[in-house]
């Protein structure tokens, strides 16, 4: 499914963009990943493990970056894999 497909445009974008907006506040990330996760599997499932692997792998660089002081050699070194 593309961007510019009738699909995108007229069904996943105002069904996950009104649920979006009922959910509360605490979970509306998760939903939003969940929906980005189903829109690249729908277009390419092999692609889905890249992406999962370059989000979590994003995600604890990030942690790790949180654990040093900010402008230090570590954080400088973290940000550059990010």
């Amino acid at each position: 499914m593309a961007f510019s497909s009738l699909e995108f445009l007229f069904l996943f974008f105002p069904v996950v963009f009104g649920i979006y907006y009922l959910l509360p506040k605490g979970i509306k990330n998760y939903f939003i990943l969940a929906a980005s996760l189903f829109f690249y599997a729908w277009g390419n499932i092999q692609s889905l493990s890249v992406l999962i692997i370059s989000f979590l792998l994003n995600y604890a660089l990030i942690l790790g970056m949180a654990e040093f002081k900010s402008g230090s050699k570590g954080r400088k070194w973290l940000l550059a894999f990010v």
